[in-house]
């Protein structure tokens, strides 16, 4: 039976995902934006992103030049499917491999082999729940987060406005900007208590590091919903973010 994980949740607020240049392979969903970006560890100052000879690319740029700092945005418009890429100067591994997954509605049925790729889309204006159908022998996404979920608040009775998001917490933030990628833990940031969400954890006033956390998934579900004053009777799978992208793999 294949069984499946999470492999990455795309944000919903300005800030794409980073993806590093010499990564590999590189899975993206159908339409998904991102930054190309190179790391320290990787000891170039720019590097070339380009398709292998005679093969089809699922980007309208003929070639990235990425250079160290803020990143260069790249959007598919490829259709699904498998794609190589190379860098100049070469990966470690090269050449390297992209996946494009295909996107389905929350309520569809996904399509997918063992080890292969596919992205849920929540299409609502709210978090949704996902959860295995009870008594019924078929694969199930389970596993961490590799990339930033975020849950957008509806309004509270509480007073604390729509600005509220329960998102990853990043590993550091300069200059408002994500550096480092996500630690696998959740922060709780309300903008209505005075906290700014491009600030590092570090930079921000001791009560609000307390409002923040960080915590896990679950505890922070919990913490936010609270804050919100908003009910929050179900514990079960969550989906917070508006795309997830799974892989299915061999039990």
């Amino acid at each position: 039976m294949a069984t499946a994980r999470h492999l990455h949740l795309h944000l919903k607020d300005s800030s794409a995902p980073n993806i590093d240049v010499y990564s590999t392979p590189v899975v993206v969903y159908a339409g998904e934006a991102f930054d190309w970006t190179i790391s320290g560890q990787d000891g170039q100052a720019s590097v070339t992103v380009q398709p292998l000879a005679g093969q089809s690319w699922p980007f309208s740029p003929s070639s990235f030049s990425v250079t160290r700092g803020n990143g260069t945005p790249a959007t598919v418009t490829g259709t699904p499917g498998n794609y190589h890429f190379q860098c100049s100067p070469a990966a470690p591994t090269t050449p390297q491999s992209l996946i494009v997954a295909q996107v389905y509605a929350q309520c569809d049925s996904p399509q997918a082999g063992q080890g292969g790729y596919f992205a849920w889309q929540n299409t609502g204006q709210a978090a949704i729940v996902v959860k295995e159908a009870a008594g019924v022998n078929t694969a199930w996404p389970r596993g961490p987060t590799a990339r930033p979920s975020m849950m957008e608040g509806k309004g509270s009775a509480a007073g604390h406005g729509s600005a509220a998001v329960l998102r990853n917490q990043p590993v550091s933030i300069v200059d408002g900007r994500i550096h480092g990628g996500y630690n696998g833990t959740y922060e709780l940031i309300c903008p209505n208590c005075g906290d700014d969400p491009d600030l590092d954890y570090l930079e921000v006033e001791p009560r609000l590091q307390r409002l923040r956390g960080p915590r896990t998934l679950a505890e922070g579900l919990a913490a936010y919903h609270e804050h919100l004053g908003i009910s929050w009777a179900d514990r079960g799978e969550i989906t917070p973010s508006p795309t997830a992208v799974i892989r299915a793999a061999g039990a």
